[in-house]
């Protein structure tokens, strides 16, 4: 599930444990979040976005096959 997120904090060579703790979740919510588990909310795709600097918007960054969870 979301190849561009993934692709995106693999690019800035960080795990989801930084990731995580940088958006003030703990990595095995941030875990269960990137499988699908849980869903995202709009405050955390926020964070995200402004905790990796990156330009790819929302949709983008969160887009799962094809479709925007």
């Amino acid at each position: 599930m979301f190849p561009n997120l993934r692709a995106e904090i693999a690019r800035l060579g960080l795990t989801y444990a930084e990731v995580a703790k940088g958006i003030g979740r703990s990595e095995s919510q941030f875990s269960l979040k990137m499988s699908g588990k849980t869903g995202w909310t709009l405050a955390d795709a926020v964070a995200v976005k402004k905790f990796l600097n990156t330009k790819l918007s929302i949709d983008v960054l969160f887009e799962c096959d094809g479709v925007l969870q």
